[in-house]
């Protein structure tokens, strides 16, 4: 069975990592939906060597525009961090 999701608008945003807390994903709104956290990390050379899933550190409901929480969580300082969520307004 195919499901069409046309009522939702899906983002994400790539950005660097840093110390767990709050992490600056502009766009991200208050009332928006984080789906999906994963750090990705590259070799200097620039090849792709893992990912790491994260969703579960961060909190699933944006309450601070620009900002996503892992308080408490890993520290991705020289990672990428890559969101996936569900843009509220725009649905």
């Amino acid at each position: 069975m195919i499901t069409h999701f046309t009522d939702i608008n899906i983002k994400h945003h790539i950005i660097g990592g840093g110390t767990a807390g709050n992490h600056t994903v502009t766009g991200l709104e208050i009332g928006d939906n984080i789906r999906s956290v994963w750090s990705e990390e590259f070799g200097t050379d620039g090849a792709f060597v893992g990912a790491t899933n994260l969703t579960s550190e961060f909190t699933s409901v944006c309450t601070v525009d620009d900002s996503a929480s892992n308080a408490g969580g890993t520290n991705t300082t020289g990672l990428a961090l890559h969101f996936l969520y569900v843009d509220i307004d725009e649905s």
